[in-house]
């Protein structure tokens, strides 16, 4: 009596192995785009928070509140940035006196670490105040405009995120066509 035997060929592991290695081909840049998408989105909606917090805050106080980027990446760092660098974090705080600037008299409301990754964050502004019927507070007239990207990615990995004269926050994707305008 003959014995069968179980298992793979080998024709059968080669054409498998094949089959496996098209689909890796094919989902791998997939994948990639996928996650630098929701990396891109995690760090604008890390933003949009702090303004929307900022913005509620304002309005609930009755006074100023501001948001404006750390000096530095330290977790108990409470030293607006001088320039428009908002890698290193940001914070909430009451603004008692001078608009964007952390002094003595002012409670910081909320932290946000560094955003993970190194994403690009462009913006003219070093502040983002709200006054206490919830408009924008800045030196900047009109629209005030952040632009978030992702390095080493296309499409749509990019985010902009508006903050109108009234206070208004708004979120959006920069897809290959449009601008953060």
């Amino acid at each position: 009596m003959k014995k069968k035997t179980t298992g793979f060929t080998l024709v059968e592991l080669m054409v498998t192995i094949a089959v496996a290695a098209i689909l890796l081909t094919i989902a791998v840049p997939s994948f990639r785009y996928l996650i630098a998408n929701n990396r891109a989105t995690t760090q604008a909606n890390a933003l949009f928070s702090a303004f929307s917090v900022a913005r509620t805050e304002a309005i609930n106080r009755g006074s100023n509140v501001t948001v404006c980027p750390k000096s530095t990446a330290s977790a108990s760092n409470t030293t607006c940035g001088t320039n428009t660098s908002w890698v290193n974090g940001w914070h909430v705080f009451t603004d008692t006196g001078v608009i964007g600037t952390y002094s003595g008299s002012d409670v910081v409301l909320k932290h946000w670490e560094p955003l993970p990754g190194t994403p690009v964050i462009t913006t003219t502004e070093a502040y983002i105040g709200f006054t206490r019927d919830g408009a924008k507070n800045t030196a900047t007239a009109g629209n005030i405009i952040f632009s978030m990207s992702q390095p080493n990615t296309t499409g749509d990995a990019s985010r902009c995120i508006r903050v109108s004269a009234l206070g208004m926050i708004r979120v959006h994707k920069i897809t290959s066509t449009a601008t953060c305008s």
